[in-house]
């Protein structure tokens, strides 16, 4: 999916009010149709083809791995959009299983409340420090960290380096439910696209 925060076109207003839904704090039944909507129409188009690459990182043999919200849980049992995200790719065959290996260990400030408060957005390294990865996962399978909407790649990219240091050795791959048009309107909100995210703060590179 694409969203366009700055766009005044009906589908840019339309894309806000679907990454409004995703990103609630509050988690109900209208967050999860979302995902489960977006989820379900990405299973429809394999079909007629997804983007060159697009298998190689979300099919029935990767391991997904959900960014954690800003500030830490008091449950490894609690639901935040990522996690639904990730129940809801497995459920239509684009992964193996989930596994929750990822959690915050101290809170960062968000980058839209950072930016709306005249403040830093955090940055590669302030996520790296906030994040922790602990678990066992089986060997020989792919890892891709899910999250829900990316614009910079900043978290992305810190999560993946996180979690990349506990399991150096299994391959990487990142995915986020919306990506965002910071510089223009959308043509339209479903549109799957895989390519390289590249951040100016650190040196790694990663499919998305």
């Amino acid at each position: 999916m694409e969203y366009s925060p700055r766009g005044e076109t009906a589908i840019d207003q339309q894309s806000k009010q679907i990454v409004n839904l995703i990103k609630r704090d509050s988690f109900l039944p209208d967050q999860r149709q979302c995902i489960h909507a977006a989820i379900t129409k990405l299973a429809s188009l394999r079909e007629e083809g997804l983007p060159d690459g697009f298998a190689e990182i979300l099919n029935p043999d990767s391991l997904l791995v959900p960014v954690p919200r800003s500030v830490p849980f008091k449950s490894k049992d609690s639901h935040w959009p990522s996690r639904t995200i990730c129940e809801q790719l497995v459920e239509n065959d684009f992964g193996a299983t989930m596994a929750i290996v990822l959690s915050r260990k101290t809170p960062v400030q968000k980058a839209a409340v950072a930016k709306s408060d005249g403040r830093s957005r955090p940055t590669v390294a302030d996520h790296i420090e906030s994040l922790e990865c602990d678990g066992i996962l089986p060997f020989g399978r792919s890892l891709v960290v899910v999250d829900d909407v990316i614009t910079s790649g900043t978290q992305l990219h810190a999560a993946a380096t996180v979690v990349s240091r506990s399991f150096p050795d299994m391959p990487m791959s990142a995915f986020a439910l919306v990506r965002t048009r910071s510089d223009s309107s959308i043509n339209d909100i479903v549109m799957p696209y895989s390519a390289y995210i590249y951040c100016t703060d650190c040196s790694y590179a990663w499919r998305k």
